[in-house]
């Protein structure tokens, strides 16, 4: 089921940016279009055909670890269960601290690289009333944004699933109030262009959170560093950095990005628990 809130997201054509409608129509060529309860806006080029890679890789690496395949646990994210609550226990201390930190109501919020879309059930709970697009590059309905389908049904909220490459986004300029990605960051291929999206379609004075994303020593050379942690990913073609807070600081530098940890009492321990990072557009 497609969410009614859809219709008033200010989209964008993410080849030429102008402004389009509910019929994901743009003036040059460009048509979006809508399928299995997504939204699917993006282009058909380079960027695209990457992003597919990195699609395929998750679907590979799901199969490879036994998940594919319907998982309830979804529905309970992040410690509705006794192994949810041991597993995920790092990722929701961040994202509450992240929702605690920002007033999300009645904002219009963009996850990106959001997977499956547990995060906007979850915070949901809080903010039933506020707006949430979660951009997905992969759209599986066991290990994607398809997912999203069963748990909008499961948890009677409803959000926006939105099938776009987070370095193209179909948003118009200066449009969401805060953008947060949640485990995410250090998955995108080019941190600098898709912080400068980020940039282009955050309003005024609006808010950028990383939550909780791993890094690396400044000491370190990063392709060694990944191999000890991301054996499984790189051998599916998944994108795996370990950034240095340098790294995440000079990328978001349009933002102004730097980490929060100590302002919100969340511990940081290099790679493990990681960082809570937050930016903000100028006024």
């Amino acid at each position: 089921m497609l969410s009614e809130s859809w219709k008033t997201i200010p989209w964008a054509c993410p080849s030429c940016r102008s402004a389009i409608g509910t019929d994901l129509v743009c003036g040059c060529g460009h048509n979006g279009y809508q399928l299995n309860g997504m939204i699917y806006l993006h282009r058909n080029d380079e960027s695209w055909e990457q992003c597919m890679v990195e699609r395929n890789g998750w679907i590979g690496r799901t199969k490879e670890v036994g998940l594919y395949r319907e998982n309830p646990d979804h529905f309970y994210l992040p410690d509705r269960l006794p192994h949810l609550k041991e597993f995920y226990a790092e990722s929701k201390a961040h994202i509450d601290a992240f929702a605690k930190h920002e007033n999300l109501k009645g904002k219009v919020c963009l996850d990106i690289g959001a997977t499956i879309g547990w995060v906007e059930a979850y915070l949901m709970e809080t903010y039933p009333e506020t707006t949430f697009i979660a951009l997905e590059v992969n759209d599986d309905d066991l290990c994607g944004l398809g997912r999203s389908n069963a748990i909008k049904q499961k948890s009677g909220f409803d959000f926006v699933s939105l099938v776009a490459d987070m370095h193209h986004m179909p948003l118009q300029d200066n449009s969401i109030d805060v953008v947060f990605s949640i485990d995410a960051l250090h998955h995108f291929r080019d941190m600098s262009t898709v912080f400068a999206e980020v940039h282009r379609v955050l309003k005024s004075a609006g808010t950028f959170y990383g939550v909780n994303e791993p890094d690396r020593p400044d000491d370190t050379v990063e392709a060694d560093y990944i191999k000890e942690y991301a054996e499984i990913e790189l051998r599916h073609n998944i994108i795996e950095r370990r950034p240095t807070l340098r790294e995440y600081s000079q990328a978001g530098a349009l933002l102004n990005v730097r980490a929060i940890n100590d302002e919100v009492g969340l511990i940081h321990r290099v790679d493990t628990a990681g960082l809570l990072l937050k930016g903000q557009k100028p006024r």
